[in-house]
């Protein structure tokens, strides 16, 4: 089974033409003051190793710094942290939603699928097959 982290770097990494560093990029914990110290320069790619490691707590402020940034990949990666509730984060459906919609109009491919999937299902939204076909 593919894991959470894996699923959200594969196309991430595919965009940027591979550049990105190997993870886990989590700090060694007497390095820095605080992980997001650390994660400053990059939130996303820190908080894939978060992912990675089951604390999505602690991942989802840096995803969320890295989305208000215009961060597409992190826009998806909440929406799918909300949508499993994987690690120590529940399940919210209204969340993964409103992330995975954000992602979609800003012409994110992976969340134009979700939202589709979503709609025709009538999985954490009305079953809507117009919505469906439009994203």
């Amino acid at each position: 089974m593919v894991s959470l982290a894996a699923m959200i770097a594969a196309p991430a990494a595919a965009n940027d033409g591979g550049s990105r560093p190997p993870f886990p990029l989590v700090p060694d914990p007497g390095t820095y003051a605080s992980v997001n110290d650390y994660c400053d320069p990059r939130p996303f790619d820190c908080a894939l190793g978060l992912v990675e490691r089951g604390e999505t707590q602690a991942a989802l402020p840096l995803l969320r710094r890295s989305a208000t940034r215009g961060s597409r990949p992190a826009m998806r990666a909440i929406g799918l942290i909300y949508l499993h509730g994987r690690g120590d984060t529940g399940q919210d459906l209204s969340q993964a939603v409103r992330w995975f919609q954000a992602g979609a109009q800003r012409g994110d491919a992976e969340s134009m699928y979700v939202m589709g999937v979503l709609y025709r299902r009538g999985y954490a939204v009305e079953a809507d097959q117009a919505q469906a076909r439009q994203w």
